[in-house]
């Protein structure tokens, strides 16, 4: 709905008229269902811009010549109370009746065991060839993951492990991922003992229907699990690789006597011998990396206790340093603090180790810029504005990254490292005059090492993208920006601000936020003088999560974008107005397109 006027002091509301629908949709009706749509305003009245229903657009109307606009969506759904949503992938939205068409739910595999589920498609298709080793698992939520046994590989303390799958849809839902199942620390230790077990790993496949099949499964250069290409057309193949060694090596290879409990390399062995069924090349395919030592199967007793480790190096890490190298879990800090307090209280030093510094070259001084958010293995994410001007994207080489950084007057501070930028990523939709889609990535020059005081943050689950969900929550944002006496911050500081409704933000400055907000955005803060300021730009806003085992992680939701300035010195922000910030949820499939 699109309106051209400041909004009155009510509310919007889409609801449904006939209270018996849900009634009438299961005993397949074919009735017109009906809504009822209260306006936010009464003069003049909005005007439609679309109306979707399960993703069909319905209804498109033509856009106003009024010079000011402001958009706003109002969602309903209705769904069976046995799905999260009213996606179409959950079966039991699906009401299967003679004369009416309706889409297939998802292919279901057999589950592993006696047990035969009686599936509407062929499910011998999605058997796994190596029961054993691979198995297809069902989550809280109804979708179908691979769970990966790998024996342990003592006395080698390294995996790569490299899941090739193959698959026959289309195009992808999401990117997929394939992780460890229990803390990286965890099995790192364990592995090290020598106990004869097996290591464990979660494959988020990056499509739900139908459900990819096994191509191979290799772990460090052998090959434990074959499968059959399929014989539907087009075909492609995918790989998702997980490595975890020592951090005094550069990668899993045998030839680093690091990633073995002796510090000896061992000699390898030739690869396992399999059957390979005859196939002909995949439509796409990832080369696998060129091949390493490959070491011996998993002792069949108890080794003896491991001889002495290897001499340090001739220069000692820093305490901080964790003892493994990549793949750290996300939106994880090693440094525990008490609870948050509000008014930009510091922070202890590793508290948000995924927080970025972004210097920029301004004459002959690299300055600091603006603040953003390390993710993945190599990449920034942060505002767009911070790295463009007059629209168009700086150079790389004019920025430097500094990650692990507390104090901006230490130069030499120990636990930071700092990076150039090999590339920058706009959003393609950014617009400099309003800020919309004011999100960038930066491509590091190399890959970042784990510590203590650096560490990933963890991106938004893309399954919960509603800005509903965070309303009334309060968010994290940690940064430098200019503090109560307009000087910028020399210790890391943070601030506690809670999510408003679009409505709410509206109402506080028609003027203003009319301009800066829109669905891809939303607004937080007390109004209270505690808040972001100038320097915080690009910082991002992080929000805690309880996982199963537990343990809380911290996943980022939001990137500071715009304020409105102050009245009596336009150059600085208004800390009794509330921060605008943009809603990476809503650009999760470019981010995780980029992301490295």
């Amino acid at each position: 709905i699109v309106f051209i006027c400041s909004l009155q002091d009510r509310r919007s509301k889409l609801e449904l008229i006939d209270k018996n629908a849900w009634q009438k949709l299961a005993a397949g009706d074919r009735n017109s269902i009906l809504y009822r749509l209260e306006f936010p305003l009464q003069s003049p009245l909005p005007t439609i811009k679309s109306i979707t229903v399960n993703g069909n657009i319905i209804c498109r109307g033509g856009r106003p010549s009024a010079p000011f606009l402001t958009t706003l969506t109002i969602q309903h759904a209705i769904y069976n109370d046995k799905c999260f949503s009213s996606s179409l992938e959950c079966p039991y939205n699906i009401q299967q009746s003679p004369g009416t068409f309706q889409p297939k739910p998802p292919s279901l595999p057999p589950p592993i065991g006696d047990t035969v589920l009686n599936t509407p498609e062929d499910s011998s298709s999605f058997a796994s060839p190596c029961p054993q080793v691979f198995r297809y698992e069902l989550d809280r939520y109804g979708d179908w993951y691979g769970l990966i046994s790998v024996p342990n590989p003592y006395p080698v303390v390294a995996i790569d492990i490299r899941v090739e799958l193959y698959i026959t849809a289309v195009s992808l839902s999401t990117k997929g991922r394939l992780d460890l199942v229990n803390s990286l620390n965890e099995e790192w230790e364990r592995m090290r003992t020598g106990e004869q077990y097996f290591i464990l790993y979660r494959l988020n496949f990056p499509v739900k229907s139908p459900l990819p099949t096994i191509k191979s499964i290799t772990v460090n250069n052998q090959v434990i699990c074959r499968g059959n290409k399929p014989s539907s057309l087009p075909l492609t193949a995918l790989s998702f690789q997980h490595s975890l060694f020592n951090q005094k090596c550069t990668s899993s290879s045998l030839d680093c006597p690091y990633n073995t409990e002796n510090g000896q390399p061992i000699r390898p062995r030739p690869p396992v011998n399999m059957p390979v069924p005859v196939e002909e090349p995949s439509t796409t395919q990832r080369p696998p990396p060129p091949p390493t030592y490959k070491p011996p199967p998993p002792p069949t007793r108890t080794p003896p206790p491991p001889p002495p480790p290897p001499p340090p190096p001739t220069r000692t890490p820093p305490v901080e340093e964790t003892s493994v190298n990549t793949n750290t879990k996300c939106g994880f800090p090693v440094v525990r603090t008490n609870a948050l307090i509000f008014y930009g209280q510091d922070t202890a030093h590793g508290q948000w180790p995924w927080h970025a510094a972004i210097y920029q070259q301004k004459g002959y001084d690299m300055v600091y810029n603006c603040g953003g958010s390390f993710a993945g293995t190599k990449t920034i994410i942060t505002a767009a504005h911070c790295v463009t001007k007059d629209g168009k994207i700086l150079a790389p080489r004019d920025f430097t990254v500094y990650l692990g950084r507390y104090d901006l007057r230490n130069r030499k501070e120990e636990s930071s490292q700092e990076f150039d930028v090999s590339r920058i990523f706009v959003n393609p939709f950014f617009n400099s005059s309003n800020f919309q889609a004011d999100v960038a990535m930066l491509v590091l020059a190399t890959t970042v090492l784990y510590t203590t005081n650096v560490r990933p943050v963890c991106l938004w689950n893309q399954r919960d993208i509603s800005l509903e969900s965070i309303v009334g929550k309060e968010g994290v944002v940690a940064g430098w920006g200019l503090d109560e006496n307009g000087n910028t911050a020399q210790k890391l500081k943070m601030v506690k601000m809670p999510v408003v409704t679009q409505e709410t933000c509206l109402w506080s400055h028609s003027t203003f936020f009319s301009q800066f907000t829109s669905n891809t955005t939303f607004c937080a803060g007390y109004r209270n003088g505690s808040s972001v300021c100038n320097g915080d730009s690009g910082s991002g806003m992080v929000f805690p999560e309880v996982q199963r085992d537990g343990t809380q992680i911290w996943k980022l939701r939001g990137i500071v974008s715009n304020s409105r300035p102050n009245d009596d010195n336009k150059k600085v922000c208004d800390t009794t107005n509330y921060i605008v910030f943009t809603d990476i949820a809503q650009y999760l499939e470019w981010i995780n397109s980029l992301l490295i």
